[in-house]
């Protein structure tokens, strides 16, 4: 049995362009904190990073990146909007919809395996 304590989520958050309010900073928490209940494989982290940029002659766009970051491969999400807000959300709802894939996958296999591959006829006993 497992009797190590829960480790509490570790987010980290960066802003690049920009003064990011607190506000931005607890819904990127609040949000993060959703992702932390997928156990299979259990995150480690969460960066979630805004970029303000200003393309040439055009408004300025917001560009988030969130990963997710666990044994294995990471998780990472991109969005792009007008506001840091809209960006924000819809990059943490792909990675929760990654995430989500995933683990329907891993249960799939696991309820309904596939045949073992065996080239020649095994003898009755």
């Amino acid at each position: 049995m497992n009797t190590s304590p829960i480790l509490p989520p570790e987010i980290l958050f960066s802003a690049e362009g920009f003064a990011a309010g607190d506000d931005l900073k607890s819904r990127a928490a609040q949000k993060a904190e959703k992702l932390f209940r997928h156990r299979q494989p259990p995150l480690i982290r969460m960066r979630v990073h805004i970029e303000r940029t200003v393309p040439h002659g055009q408004a300025a766009r917001f560009v988030v990146r969130a990963q997710a970051e666990r044994q294995g491969a990471d998780c990472v999400a991109h969005a792009e909007a007008a506001e840091p807000a809209p960006a924000l959300n819809e990059a943490l709802d792909k990675l929760e919809r990654m995430l989500a894939g995933e683990a329907g996958a891993r249960k799939h296999t696991k309820h309904h395996p596939r045949d073992i591959d065996v080239p020649s006829a095994l003898p009755k006993v």
